[in-house]
């Protein structure tokens, strides 16, 4: 036995020859070179792959920053919508109220001429239907789109003068607000709104639209026997003229 073959023989003892072999000369073979070189270029791209998804979430919910704000537009592009997160789930500030939208609308009857209205439609139930139905889908933009309109509406009901009045020294909530009132967030809303209901109308010409948005107030988990705190609050928002949209898609 000369030295090559002392040499490959040494170096094959306590390896297992089904899964590893080694030629004459000590090396691997091409076949055996190739599968650990796949083998280590995926580990790279996913472990290269899996840190950048965490490094952009995590940059999603950090305080304003001079490199969050360089990679805004890169960041809110992968997060958004499948990856967002809601840290108001979490304490200090945790979530203690759902918020639902609904709609009316107004018609000429085709028969009669007479104005009628639609019953009241729920905007947020066929919404979370069609995400139920495909999370990956196009309408979770949607829901999330609306969601955040509600909550950007609300807050600015909160911070306006004009959604209160004062009486005989106290101070109420109106329960019709004016449309100009945050009008972006508004017109989203409405859009949306006519979308649902044309798709339950699909041959009805509608002249108007109203807006409702409802909040749902629960207690903290520490008091969670006791009854809701303050219950179901609602208000509308004042008439406003039907747009022209496309009927909202079934879940599938």
């Amino acid at each position: 036995m000369n030295d090559a073959t002392t040499i490959a023989t040494t170096s094959i003892v306590g390896q297992d020859p089904a899964t590893r072999s080694v030629t004459a000369e000590g090396s691997l073979p091409l076949s055996q070179r190739v599968r650990d070189a796949a083998w280590w270029t995926t580990l790279v791209v996913a472990s290269a792959a899996f840190l950048a998804h965490f490094f952009f979430v995590q940059l999603s919910n950090m305080p304003a920053s001079p490199l969050k704000y360089e990679l805004q537009n890169v960041d809110t592009a992968y997060v958004s919508p499948f990856f967002v997160q809601n840290w108001s789930f979490f304490a200090p500030s945790p979530v203690d109220r759902s918020l639902y939208l609904s709609a009316i609308a107004e018609y000429h009857d085709a028969k009669t001429g007479q104005l009628r209205t639609t019953q009241w439609f729920g905007i947020s139930e066929p919404l979370y239907e069609a995400v139920a139905a495909n999370r990956l889908g196009a309408m979770t933009a949607v829901e999330l789109m609306v969601a955040n309109a509600v909550q950007s509406y609300v807050n600015a009901v909160g911070n306006d003068k004009r959604s209160r009045v004062i009486l005989k020294g106290k101070q109420y909530v109106r329960t019709s607000m004016p449309a100009s009132i945050d009008p972006l967030d508004l017109l989203l809303c409405t859009r949306i709104s006519a979308s649902v209901i044309e798709r339950y109308y699909p041959d009805v010409h509608f002249t108007r639209i109203r807006i409702g948005i409802g909040t749902h107030l629960f207690p903290r988990y520490s008091k969670r026997f006791e009854r809701d705190r303050g219950g179901k609050q609602y208000f509308l928002v004042d008439w406003q003229p039907f747009p022209a949209v496309d009927p909202l898609p079934a879940a599938r």
